[in-house]
């Protein structure tokens, strides 16, 4: 992937903010703030939508989106819980499905972006889930880390599983040198991601836009 002159999913395999921010702002930064809303993005008090299109979001918000993608364009919010059980057997909370996905990409746009994101943990910024870990599976996502490599993540999926991993301290030390910092969640997706494939295997592969 190493030229001078990219497709926007080279670059965006390769983890470039700055073609990413500009195909944002080409489309629009309003567009972007209100699709983050309905994915359950919410906007932050204040700010214009430019900040809002650029702020920091939580690891919860990368996983809801990363749902998004995994799941063709629809959307189901998150949650934490399944059920709470007492000792009896009781069960004392059980979570309720709603009824009713919204979609709120096109899946073929939704699949473009999930082949973007392969390529991304096949050759790209995160690809050492595959040339140093050999992941057993298809998968797409994408490493990111803060200003002065203080926190590290890895969001991604597989055709049937989404997670995401933090590294950081809570001191908000920096954790190591960039080239170290910017992959220091794969291995721990990677650990996660394999223990849970070998209980639940799916053996799909991502659709073909």
């Amino acid at each position: 992937l190493a030229k001078r002159f990219l497709t926007v999913h080279d670059a965006l395999a390769l983890g470039m903010r700055f073609p990413a921010t500009r195909v944002g702002l080409e489309l629009g930064a309003k567009k972007f703030v209100e699709w983050m809303a309905q994915a359950d993005v919410a906007p932050t008090d204040g700010g214009d939508d430019i900040s809002q299109l650029l702020r920091p979001l939580s690891m919860w918000e990368v996983t809801q989106l990363y749902q998004v993608l995994a799941n063709q364009g629809k959307f189901e919010k998150l949650y934490t819980l399944r059920f709470i059980e007492n000792q009896a057997g009781d069960i004392l909370f059980r979570h309720e499905e709603k009824q009713g996905e919204k979609t709120l990409l096109d899946p073929v746009v939704a699949d473009q972006i999930t082949l973007t994101l392969a390529s991304a943990a096949r050759e790209g910024r995160a690809r050492t889930l595959w040339t140093d870990l050999a992941f057993p599976a298809p998968a797409a996502g994408m490493v990111g880390y803060s200003v002065g490599y203080r926190d590290a993540w890895f969001a991604g999926y597989t055709p049937s599983l989404v997670g995401a991993v933090w590294v950081g301290y809570d001191n908000g030390q920096k954790i190591a040198d960039k080239r170290i910092a910017r992959n220091a969640a794969v291995p721990i997706w990677n650990d996660v991601m394999r223990a849970v494939l070998k209980k639940d295997p799916s053996g799909a592969e991502f659709a073909m836009p």
